[in-house]
């Protein structure tokens, strides 16, 4: 089964956004109630909108990130991402 994000509505059903088979890790929303996924194998946050459209994709590895586990938007211009060591 493909990985997936799911928006599961109260009275609109269900709707699947693909993930292309990567590992989410983490889930949240951001102020204009987008949804962030982080995408544990590949090193990077992707937003995607309510409507399921990808708005960006920021990779981590760029920034000297591996391993993030959580990303959380606290201004419009900043996200904070919380990381795995081993």
């Amino acid at each position: 089964m493909e990985r997936s994000v799911f928006k599961i509505g109260l009275a609109g059903g269900l709707h699947a956004w693909s993930l292309m088979n990567h590992k989410p890790w983490g889930i949240s929303v951001t102020f204009r109630d987008n949804v962030l996924v982080t995408l544990y194998d590949i090193n990077v946050i992707v937003e995607i909108r309510a409507d399921g459209e990808y708005v960006r994709q920021i990779n981590l590895e760029m920034a000297g990130i591996v391993n993030a586990q959580q990303t959380l938007q606290v201004s419009p211009n900043q996200v904070i991402s919380d990381l795995k060591t081993f």
